[in-house]
């Protein structure tokens, strides 16, 4: 598991090296290595040898991280290195690793060399040694940001930079800064904040968890509820191996419970220590006797393939700093740890398990205050991804998931598992959440907006342009009202009052009779009004607003106020609609009602969420068109790069609000995610729903079926004769209450769909079922009279048995066959 870190070492003698030697040495070896297949210079040598700085030089290598056999190799040569870097190993080269075209700190050649060196030299030194001044001044060259930055900062000095990413950001340790550059004493005191989160973890650790737990493919997922525990005391002789576990990142136990691996016969000796359990994101907790040494996740169990003294169980550490443990007796050498010595640990490294709890859960704990200087600071951050899609197989939970995030998003939390259908529904009717299923004829005319037919009184036929489900949430989105945040509303009055407050946040987003939408903002001594759709901008001075709120007495509420009324009081030339608009908006600040804020529309603002289901069955080009670039987070509505595009039918300006959430379902066995539209893959996070037969102990309690072996038998068959994305989910017997439940779910659900899997090809159906006759059997047809079956095989009439045999389950795990059958 160390050599997953060699990078760091590797890049770090590099750098040292560039770091000690004049630019021309550099450039002079830069050319030496072999970039390209061909001739054609690589980006780096084509503006000069002056512009091949080290930035530009260590973010390009890891741009080669996909031809490291070539060019790697040649580094190594070039630059007359000794650390050894394992080329054949995809673990060794978890860095950040740039696209091509984004790897050089200049722009063609415009940049400042010098300032480059120097910040190189210092961080190579280390980060005490850098200046804040160059440390900005770097963000300001063209192309670079802090984003860029610090990652070539992490490559180059690993074991004291952090990269400020999507990645980091993730852990909910610090939050991103928005705007401009960010200062270097802010960058320190956020790794400082993470290096406190995760005790004794290096930062390259740290990097490597984040980047693990926020992948989009087999993400790491941590689950504090499946902890086990295990001591360093591994051969029993009273020394303390810890140092070899924290070093390089693994724990192992010297034998299986009774002597050593020596001792241990494969398929005789039973296992005191079930360390073949363990999967990927579990917890363990490492102890010597009643000291608590650190707590890691488990990355990899070699123990699944091998029971032998070379195996290890394959950690990420969490935290890796000595503790005491009130846990009584010492326990064994390696079991779960939900027992005393969990308990134990809870207690000892409260931070920790608070980390992992709101990790799990996805949202912050706000039970109680957090110090900011303590470890408790790693905790989640509030804000989910505004676009998130949820695949697997079918019956893996997709539907509830959804659900339950869809009541997180709106609520913030989760109520208990019975309430989240109600509370659901309850948003449903409140139309903050809307539900859509995309089919092979779904069009952008559903989605977006197309022109639809309308009959009038007479008979006769029009057309209009109609909002799809996308613009009208976007629309009840923006226009929201901010939530109350426990504040006592303002009433006034006071003209003077009301006049100060329209326009004390800048401007905002008004909405006409009609369901216009408006700009408003005061300039000196009158209000303007600039429709969204690109119309003709009106005013109105102060005096004329002033008159307006006198007449309120006899307009009446906005409800109330007709344009009669208006034309009667202020005068035969008033237009009502733009009138109407300013009354409203000082109506709605006398009565202590928010209004919309341009600058602030997004905070405080309830969350919207619209559920695509089937996300994959229809032409996302076609159904989302030029819209596609509106969902990345970056190009809504008052972020940093916000797009406005113009709607093709109604050539209005349209934004996708910053509060509306797309959560999108897809079943992997109905169409594969690689061919899913390349644009969408980019702009959603996606979550893997992955068969989980262990949530299924509380059903095999109640129907004497043991479902969680019995499901995970049938997976392992259909991923080795399909792939793992036509599996069974555990959801399908879920709510199976005695064994009759469950017959009938693999009688009318679960074997027609492996028989849709293998398109009726029963013999493959017979072998995940075990092999045997206890769920289907065969006939065999004799060929029809006059044709001759010398030249093919027997064929069989197959059928699914009315009754399944007593132990049908236990043989399907077993795949031992009853005496019956062939």
């Amino acid at each position: 598991m160390r050599e997953i870190y060699s990078w760091v070492d590797w890049f770090g003698e590099l750098s040292n090296k560039i770091a000690t030697n004049e630019p021309s040495w550099l450039a002079e070896r830069a050319h030496q290595i072999p970039w390209k297949e061909g001739d054609e210079d690589a980006p780096l040598l084509r503006h000069g040898d002056e512009n091949i700085d080290p930035f530009s030089f260590i973010y390009s290598l890891a741009a080669h991280h996909h031809a490291r056999r070539r060019v790697y190799r040649r580094v190594n040569e070039a630059f007359g290195l000794t650390r050894e870097l394992p080329l054949e190993l995809d673990e060794a080269f978890i860095f950040p690793t740039p696209p091509l075209v984004a790897a050089l700190f200049h722009n063609r050649g415009a940049g400042n060399t010098n300032l480059l060196w120097k910040l190189f030299r210092s961080a190579v030194e280390s980060i005490e040694s850098v200046s804040g001044a160059d440390f900005v001044a770097a963000q300001e060259i063209s192309g670079v940001a802090i984003r860029k930055l610090t990652q070539a900062l992490f490559l180059i000095n690993a074991r004291e930079f952090l990269p400020y990413d999507d990645w980091t950001l993730a852990l909910g340790v610090v939050e991103a800064k928005r705007g401009g550059s960010v200062s270097f004493d802010d960058y320190r005191n956020d790794i400082s904040k993470l290096r406190e989160a995760f005790p004794g973890c290096m930062p390259y650790e740290i990097n490597m968890l984040a980047y693990e737990t926020g992948r989009t493919d087999s993400p790491l997922k941590l689950d504090p509820t499946r902890p086990w525990q295990i001591s360093t005391n591994v051969y029993n002789d009273a020394v303390d191996r810890w140092e070899d576990f924290e070093l390089n990142n693994w724990a192992y136990t010297g034998g299986p419970g009774k002597g050593s691996w020596n001792d241990y016969h494969h398929g005789t000796d039973d296992l005191q220590y079930h360390v073949h359990e363990p999967t990927k994101g579990d917890i363990l907790l490492v102890r010597f006797a009643g000291l608590g040494h650190g707590i890691g996740a488990i990355y990899k169990n070699d123990y699944v393939e091998a029971m032998s003294d070379d195996s290890r169980l394959h950690v990420l550490w969490l935290h890796k700093k000595a503790s005491q443990l009130d846990c009584g007796p010492r326990g064994s050498g390696f079991s779960r740890g939900d027992g005393k010595i969990g308990k134990a640990f809870r207690a000892a490294y409260p931070d920790t398990f608070r980390f992992l709890d709101r990790f799990r859960a996805g949202v912050p704990d706000t039970s109680e205050p957090v110090n900011e200087t303590s470890h408790s600071s790693a905790r989640v951050a509030t804000s989910r991804p505004l676009n998130t899609i949820f695949y697997g197989p079918p019956g893996t939970g997709k539907t509830y998931t959804t659900m339950a995030r869809c009541v997180e998003i709106c609520d913030g939390n989760v109520p208990k598992d019975q309430d989240v259908r109600a509370r659901y529904e309850e948003l449903v009717e409140q139309r903050r959440i809307r539900f859509v299923t995309f089919h092979q004829s779904y069009g952008y005319e559903e989605f977006v907006e197309g022109i639809r037919p309308r009959t009038k009184k007479a008979g006769q036929i029009s057309y209009a342009v109609k909002g799809g489900i996308l613009r009208r949430m976007a629309r009840d989105a923006r226009l929201a009202q901010p939530e109350a945040r426990g504040e006592q509303p303002r009433t006034t009055s006071s003209f003077d009052e009301l006049w100060n407050r329209l326009g004390c946040d800048g401007p905002r987003i008004v909405r006409g009779k009609s369901g216009n939408e408006y700009e408003l903002e005061k300039a000196h001594d009158k209000v303007v009004l600039r429709p969204r759709d690109g119309g003709q901008e009106r005013s109105k001075t102060k005096k004329y607003i002033r008159k307006l709120w006198e007449m309120r007495e006899r307009l009446g509420s906005p409800q109330t106020a007709t344009p009669g009324k208006m034309r009667e009081l202020l005068g035969r030339k008033t237009t009502p609609r733009h009138v109407w608009i300013i009354y409203n908006e000082l109506w709605k600040l006398a009565h202590g009602q928010e209004s919309t804020y341009l600058a602030r529309r997004t905070s405080n603002r309830p969350n919207f969420v619209l559920v695509i289901d089937e996300i994959n069955r229809a032409n996302i080009s076609k159904v989302m068109g030029e819209l596609i670039t509106l969902l990345e987070e970056d190009k809504r509505e008052g972020a940093e790069n916000e797009i406005t595009v113009t709607l093709p039918y109604s050539g209005k300006p349209f934004t996708l609000p910053a509060n509306l959430h797309i959560l999108g379902t897809m079943n992997t066995a109905d169409r594969s995610i690689a061919l899913l539209d390349t644009a969408l893959r980019r702009r959603f996070r996606f979550e893997e729903m992955s068969p989980q037969p262990e949530l299924l102990n509380d059903a095999a309690e109640r129907t004497k079926v043991k479902l969680p072996t019995v499901v995970a038998a049938m997976n392992k068959r259909l991923e080795y004769l399909v792939d793992r994305d036509h599996l069974i989910g555990h959801a399908w017997f879920w709510n199976a209450k005695d064994r009759a439940d469950v017959d009938d779910v693999m009688r009318h659900k679960v074997i027609p769909l492996i028989a849709e899997y293998f398109y009726d090809d029963w013999s493959k159906v017979r072998a995940v079922l075990g092999g045997s006759d206890d769920f289907v059997t065969r006939e065999r047809l004799d060929p029809p009279p006059g044709l001759d079956n010398d030249m093919g095989e027997d064929r069989y009439s197959w059928t699914v048995r009315e009754r399944f045999t007593e132990d049908a389950y236990e043989r399907l795990v077993t795949g031992r066959r009853s005496d019956g059958d062939e």
